[in-house]
């Protein structure tokens, strides 16, 4: 018989893959051919919650600080959004109530999930295979091989690439967590195998954010942690890997090298930004115009355009007063995100404060994350929701180790 430990345990499972499956071409070509709801969008939800209820204990709410910060802007959001749409002024602001919401069911999720290191590696891994699975079939359908061209997915495109840099980050932490050389091989393989996938999609911003993230791990490794040599026996078996590979697809080469070429070099208008610099210079006009309450105040038509940078966004279309309880949040967690990731060393334990830093370094150019869309944040609210429960229980052991001594 199931304990109730591995029903929840399942569920969380089935959600994660849910959410990766929600971007396979079967589902996906739904929005962009037949201009419908992605049909998979509704069970996502229906299992979110289950997930939620199955793994619910409000004593959390109350003794973890991220969560606590979390509730109180929510409900200030909601109050917002309510009292903004009964006065006709905007509809917009639920949206963001709601993200919020949404992101909480899966900090919430991560947090009381209380997952053994075993547990916290089965649901990585198998998050990742299914990013990988969709991520290779929308190559497949779309683009038809491994070709890099520059727009081939209509429909999530983005999201994707955040998702294939989730679950990069992710591997690499518990690549350096366990010590079988099999399994890091398995761990190290797929690692590489996403992030191929994540520069094949054109994926820009999410392959430059684990490039950084990658190489800041390794820094914090070798300059904080003990290095081995079968750490080194790693890092060389990854180049030469990668070169043989070159040396039998060199078609892989020459595109690679054309896509740093037409992304980062070539002086094209639009070539590094996507023309996305229009949308900026759209948003910081209204929040000159009108700082405290933004497009609130002006009510100017944004039509087709969007404003590609999360901060800007909230800013211009709410002000600094209408956008307050989702600009500190927002701010809340990328000081204690960047802080723990600054501090803390390369571990399974910490894995939710690397990972989250993939959503601040990417709301910085597209306008929903790092609360939205739901299917492309679950996985690193789930691990920061973790590492903030690991972080609770460390800091409970210590303080139970120092009175035990004290006595």
């Amino acid at each position: 018989m199931f304990r109730i430990q591995n029903i929840r345990f399942a569920a969380l499972l089935f959600l994660l893959i849910l959410t990766a499956m929600s971007y396979y071409p079967a589902f996906s070509n739904t929005v962009t051919i037949e201009g419908g709801v992605n049909p998979l969008n509704r069970y996502i939800a229906i299992v979110a919650v289950l997930t939620f209820l199955l793994y619910f204990n409000y004593h959390s709410w109350f003794s973890n600080r991220v969560i606590k910060t979390f509730i109180f802007c929510a409900a200030v959001a909601i109050v917002v959004g309510f009292l903004l749409a009964q006065m006709n002024i905007s509809s917009l602001y639920e949206g963001s109530a709601r993200e919020i919401i949404v992101a909480f069911i899966f900090l919430s999720v991560g947090y009381n999930s209380k997952m053994s290191k075993r547990e916290l590696t089965i649901a990585i891994i198998i998050y990742s295979l299914s990013v990988a699975f969709v991520s290779y079939r929308q190559l497949m359908q779309h683009a038809g091989g491994f070709f890099i061209v520059n727009q081939y997915l209509a429909y999530g495109k983005n999201t994707l690439g955040v998702m294939c840099a989730a679950s990069c980050v992710s591997l690499l932490t518990i690549f350096f967590s366990y010590q079988n050389k099999w399994f890091r091989m398995f761990l190290f393989a797929l690692y590489l195998f996403i992030l191929i996938l994540c520069i094949s999609i054109r994926a820009r911003a999410a392959f430059l954010t684990i490039f950084l993230v990658t190489v800041t791990m390794f820094y914090k490794k070798t300059k904080r942690q003990k290095v081995t040599q079968n750490d080194v026996s790693w890092v060389i078996l990854g180049v030469l890997v990668l070169l043989v590979f070159v040396m039998l697809f060199p078609q892989i080469f020459h595109l690679i090298t054309d896509y740093i070429n037409d992304s980062f070099y070539k002086n094209r208008e639009g070539d590094i930004t996507s023309g996305r610099e229009s949308g900026w210079i759209f948003g910081l006009g209204i929040i000159h115009d009108s700082p405290l309450f933004g497009n609130l105040l002006l009510q100017k038509r944004y039509d087709s355009l969007i404003i590609h940078n999360f901060l800007i966004r909230q800013l211009s279309s709410f002000g600094i007063i209408g956008s307050l309880p989702v600009l500190f949040l927002y701010l809340f967690l990328a000081v204690k995100v960047i802080k723990q990731f600054l501090k803390s060393n390369v571990s399974d334990i910490n894995v939710g404060f690397f990972v989250f830093v993939i959503l601040l370094i990417i709301s910085l150019e597209e306008p929903t994350f790092p609360f939205a869309p739901g299917t492309g944040v679950i996985l690193p609210f789930v691990l920061l929701g973790y590492s903030c429960y690991m972080q609770d229980s460390c800091k409970s052991t210590y303080t139970r180790v120092i009175a035990g001594a004290n006595l």
